[in-house]
């Protein structure tokens, strides 16, 4: 699992992970293993990337892992899969991905909750990593605000002036 979130959000809310099986213990295994330096409170105007293990290998087994904690006191409330297909990069190991994923967030380190957010990263990932047009947020409301970013991933970031989180992007 491959999600954009706030920076140290983890570390910060003591170790709680939605794709953790034991993220209602007092101390779950993740905030056990944490090093002291990212057990920090959480930065809202800051992104980070998480990639996390989840036990699936195909959609229809993640599909059961979220059902089985999908419900009104649990972590899901109404999940969707808009987009589902194979990966046609070329160059996809746990390498080049690493690689991607850390050129799009040295080009963009901000986290706003209308524009540069979960959905707006998912949309972008999935576009870049199916090479698929079109792909839009999951949200209604979002869509008129969102613009493709998946050429964040291709770039050495140090070659780019990049944003701040100073710079907050309009309402």
């Amino acid at each position: 699992m491959i999600e954009l979130a706030t920076l140290n959000g983890v570390g910060g809310r003591g170790g709680k992970s939605n794709w953790q099986e034991d993220k209602t213990e007092a101390a779950p295994a993740l905030y056990r293993a944490m090093p002291a330096h990212m057990i920090a409170p959480w930065k809202g105007e800051f992104a980070e990337i998480r990639c996390s293990d989840v036990p699936a290998k195909n959609l229809n087994e993640f599909s059961a892992f979220i059902a089985k904690y999908t419900g009104p006191r649990l972590r899901f409330i109404d999940p969707h899969f808009s987009h589902s297909g194979p990966v046609r990069l070329y160059h996809r190991s746990q390498e080049d991905i690493a690689r991607y994923l850390l050129n799009y967030m040295g080009r963009d380190r901000r986290y706003t909750e209308k524009v540069r957010n979960c959905q707006a990263f998912a949309a972008d990932f999935f576009a870049f990593a199916a090479g698929k047009k079109g792909i839009e947020v999951f949200s209604p409301y979002l869509r008129p605000l969102y613009t493709n970013r998946t050429h964040l991933f291709l770039y050495d970031p140090r070659m780019y002036d990049n944003p701040t989180p100073e710079e907050v992007d309009p309402d």
